[in-house]
């Protein structure tokens, strides 16, 4: 024997040994292929559900932010609308009401001074004044003066005529221009 030759103290490797290892090895890197095969088809099968849940998320949120300015907005349409209404009740309350301002107005402006008047108008139209003066004659002359005011009045007819310790009552029963009298009148101030 040489000096320089060794001892082999492993036995020597038989192919079918040989064959044995390397079919658990390419088994061990297949399994380990499919092993990161199936890693990146879950990371990648991941990836779109959580970026579906994200945007399911931004969709939830948006849904809430539309209902929330919805019921706002829906409040805003409540109140337009209940706006909208007394406006509409105040201006049929206005068309309705009647000022007896102008009535008074035009029986004070017309007919002799002194003469005190009692109203009474309804909701159709007629009118009942009161007056009293003291002389028929000046009670004639009123009605007659108040018969010409037919911007006013349609009709206007003697309902009561009589003689009390110089005064002279007397009342006049008739129909009114309810458009007239209905007209906002803010210059009376009486």
């Amino acid at each position: 024997m040489s000096i320089y030759k060794g001892v082999n103290l492993l036995p020597k490797v038989k192919t079918k040994e040989i064959k044995k290892y390397s079919s658990i090895t390419k088994k061990m890197v297949l399994y380990l292929f499919w092993l990161l095969i199936i890693i990146i088809v879950n990371v990648i099968s991941y990836i779109p559900v959580s970026l579906e849940k994200v945007q399911l998320l931004n969709l939830d949120k948006r849904r809430k932010q539309i209902i929330a300015d919805l019921q706002q907005d829906q409040k805003k349409y409540i109140l337009y609308h209940n706006i909208v209404f007394r406006l509409q009740i105040i201006e049929n309350l206005q068309k309705s009401r009647f000022y007896l301002s102008k009535l008074v107005d035009v029986v004070d402006n017309t007919v002799y001074p002194s003469v005190a008047g009692q109203y009474t108008i309804h909701k159709d139209g007629t009118v009942s004044i009161g007056l009293s003066t003291d002389t028929f004659t000046k009670a004639s002359i009123s009605w007659h003066k108040l018969l010409t005011q037919k911007q006013v009045f349609k009709t206007l007819n003697l309902s009561s005529f009589s003689n009390q310790n110089e005064k002279i009552p007397f009342i006049l029963k008739g129909q009114i221009n309810l458009d007239t009298i209905k007209q906002d009148d803010t210059t009376h101030t009486k």
